[in-house]
C-alpha cells in the first residue's frame, strides 16, 4: 500500500471521527424535553427538529473507489446509497434518520456541511448540499402555515433552486407521446432555477424516478420509446416527497382528466396546468361541447352515445347518428385528441367505428364533419390569459384527418403552416375565442384550443387540450416560439404560474369561522 493511500485513509479517519462525534452529540439532545417555543428558537438559530424523517446529504465523487472509501467512513451513522451521475461521476447519498422512539434535533446544517465539504475534498469530489421534505423540516404531525404550500422549505444543493418533478408516461394510449413530451420539457428546464426530478409512470401504474440523461437521450420516434429502469418514487399514491412543484406531462386517460390532479391537490404540492375541474371538463368531449354551446360558442353538430344506450337499441342509435350526414367522425368521449377516432364515409362502416370508440370509453361522440381549415392557438394562463399567434394543420395523411398516425408516426402526415395565413381581424377573433374557451372551461396554466375555419369565415371550436404535447413537432411550444417565447421561457412561466396558484390556494380558509 502506497504512502499516498495511507495518508488519504488517515485523513478520512480524522474527518469521519470528527463528524461522528458531532452527530453523536446531536443525538443525545433527544433526551431533553422540548416545548414548541424552544423548538421555534432552535429553528431561528439554524437548528431543525425531526421525527422519524431523514435528512439527505449529497456527495459527487469521481469513481466507485472513492464512493466505497466514503461509505466505509459514513455507514456507522448514515444509510448510504450510490447512484450514477452524468460524465462518469457517481453520486453518494447518505441519510441521517431519527428513530421512531425519539425526537432528534440536528445541529446547524452549515456545521455538518463544512465537515462533509472537507471529506469530499479529500476524495477529489464535491459536496452537493442537503435536502429534506417540508414535512420533515416542520416535524411529524405539524401543519403548514397559511399561504405556504408544501415544498416551500425544500432546499437543493444549498443554492436556492427549486426541485421540479416532471411526471410522464402513464397508463393511457398516449404513453409514448408523453415520454417524448417530457424529454422536451426536461431539455427546456432552466438549470439556473430548477433541479429536475423525472418520474415515469409505467404501464402498470408504478411511479419510478428516472435518470435525466437517459430521458434526454430518447429519440423522436414514438414506436421506439420506453421508460428506463428506475427506483420507486414516493410522489405516487399514498406517498410524500420533497419536490417544490410538479410539471405533469401526462396525456390522455388518468393523466389529463383530473385524476392525477386530484392526487396533487391532496398532496398540497403546486402543479402546472388546469385543476381537477378544468382537466375533467377538457377531457370529456361531451361535457366540454355542452358547456361551450351553453355559453354561445359555436361547435359542430354532434350526438353523444353511451354504451348502455347502444347495447339496448343498436339500430335506433345508428339511425340517429346517420342524420348527421356523411362523412362524420366517431370519437371516444374521454381518450385525448387523437386516440380511437375514425372518419366514417358511409353507413357500412358506422357500426364498426362506434364499437371501436367504445374500446376506449363507455361514452362516445359522433360529430358532423366540418369543411374548412384546422386552426390551432396556444393559451398561457394569467389574468387575463395570453393567446399565441395561430397555426394551421394541413393534413397529408391517407387517413384524411389529423389522426394519431398523421400526428405522431408519419413524418409527412401533416404540414404545419406557422403562422397561419389569416387577416388581422380574423386572427384577433380567433384569439378572443380561444381566451373565452379557456375561461368558460375553467382552465389554468396552459391549453391548446383547436378551431375550424369554414369557407364562409365562421369559426367553430373543435376541442381544447389542457395538457398539449411538448414533442419536437407539437404545436403548443412552436406557437409560443413564433410569439416570442422560447422553450425555456415558456416552461419557466408555466412553473411560475403553478407556484402562484399554489400560494393562492394555500391561503384559502379551510375551516368555518369560530362562533
Amino acid at each position: 500500500m502506497s504512502w499516498q493511500l495511507l495518508a488519504m485513509l488517515a485523513a478520512l479517519a480524522l474527518v469521519g471521527a470528527r463528524l461522528y462525534v458531532k452527530l453523536r452529540a446531536a443525538s443525545r439532545l433527544h433526551a431533553e424535553s422540548w416545548d414548541e417555543q424552544q423548538i421555534a428558537r432552535l429553528r431561528n438559530q439554524g437548528f431543525a427538529p425531526f421525527n422519524d424523517y431523514p435528512v439527505d446529504f449529497f456527495l459527487a465523487l469521481p469513481d466507485e473507489a472513492a464512493c466505497e472509501l466514503a461509505r466505509a467512513r459514513l455507514t456507522p451513522r448514515f444509510s448510504v446509497d450510490v447512484r450514477p451521475l452524468q460524465d462518469g461521476e457517481a453520486q453518494l447519498r447518505f441519510s441521517l434518520h431519527a428513530t421512531r422512539s425519539m425526537r432528534l434535533v440536528v445541529p446547524d446544517m452549515q456545521e455538518i456541511s463544512h465537515e462533509l465539504t472537507a471529506l469530499a475534498a479529500e476524495l477529489g469530489g464535491r459536496y452537493d448540499g442537503w435536502r429534506t421534505s417540508a414535512a420533515a423540516q416542520r416535524g411529524a404531525g405539524e401543519r403548514r402555515g397559511a399561504g405556504e404550500p408544501r415544498g416551500a422549505l425544500t432546499r437543493d444543493a444549498a443554492d436556492g433552486r427549486l426541485r421540479v418533478a416532471i411526471v410522464y408516461g402513464g397508463q393511457s394510449a398516449e404513453h409514448e407521446i408523453s415520454i417524448l413530451s417530457a424529454r422536451n420539457v426536461l431539455a427546456a428546464l432552466d438549470p439556473e432555477r430548477f433541479v429536475p426530478v423525472p418520474i415515469g409512470i409505467d404501464r402498470a401504474g408504478q411511479w419510478l424516478e428516472q435518470d435525466p440523461q437517459q430521458l434526454l437521450a430518447i429519440d423522436g420516434d414514438a414506436r421506439h420509446v420506453r421508460l428506463t429502469d428506475g427506483v420507486p418514487h414516493p410522489l405516487g399514491p399514498g406517498g410524500a416527497t420533497d419536490v417544490d412543484v410538479i410539471f405533469p406531462v401526462l396525456h390522455g386517460t388518468l393523466g389529463e382528466d383530473g385524476c392525477v390532479q386530484g392526487l396533487f391537490e391532496l398532496s398540497g404540492i403546486p402543479y402546472v396546468g388546469a385543476g381537477v375541474l378544468g382537466s375533467s371538463i377538457g377531457m370529456d368531449k361531451d361535457v366540454m361541447k355542452r358547456l361551450l354551446h351553453e355559453a354561445g360558442i359555436p361547435v359542430a353538430r354532434f350526438f353523444t352515445v353511451r354504451r348502455t344506450q347502444f347495447d339496448a337499441d343498436r339500430e335506433a342509435t345508428l339511425a340517429q347518428l346517420q342524420t348527421l350526414g356523411f362523412p362524420l367522425f366517431t370519437k371516444p368521449a374521454n381518450a385525448g385528441s387523437s386516440v380511437g377516432i375514425r372518419r366514417v364515409t358511409g353507413p357500412a362502416t358506422l357500426e364498426e367505428a362506434v364499437r371501436h370508440a367504445f374500446e376506449f370509453d363507455d361514452k362516445m361522440l359522433a360529430e358532423a364533419a366540418v369543411t374548412g381549415r384546422e386552426i390551432e392557438l396556444a393559451v398561457l394562463g394569467g389574468n387575463p390569459p395570453q393567446v399565441s399567434v395561430a397555426g394551421e394543420i394541413v393534413v397529408q395523411h391517407a387517413d384524411g384527418f389529423y389522426s394519431y398516425d398523421a400526428k405522431y408516426l408519419d413524418e409527412n402526415g401533416a404540414r404545419l403552416e406557422l403562422p397561419a395565413q389569416l387577416p388581422a381581424s380574423q386572427l384577433q377573433h380567433a384569439q378572443q375565442l380561444a381566451a373565452q374557451v379557456f375561461e368558460v372551461l375553467e382552465c389554468d396554466g396552459l391549453a391548446r384550443v383547436d378551431l375550424f375555419l369554414t369557407p364562409q369565415g365562421e369559426l367553430l371550436v373543435n376541442e381544447i387540450n389542457t395538457l398539449p404535447g411538448f414533442t419536437a413537432i407539437s404545436m403548443y411550444p412552436k406557437l409560443w416560439g413564433l410569439s416570442g417565447l422560447a422553450p425555456t421561457q415558456l416552461v419557466s412561466r408555466l412553473i411560475d404560474l403553478a407556484l402562484e396558484r399554489g400560494r393562492r390556494r394555500a391561503s384559502l380558509v379551510r375551516r368555518a369561522a369560530p362562533g
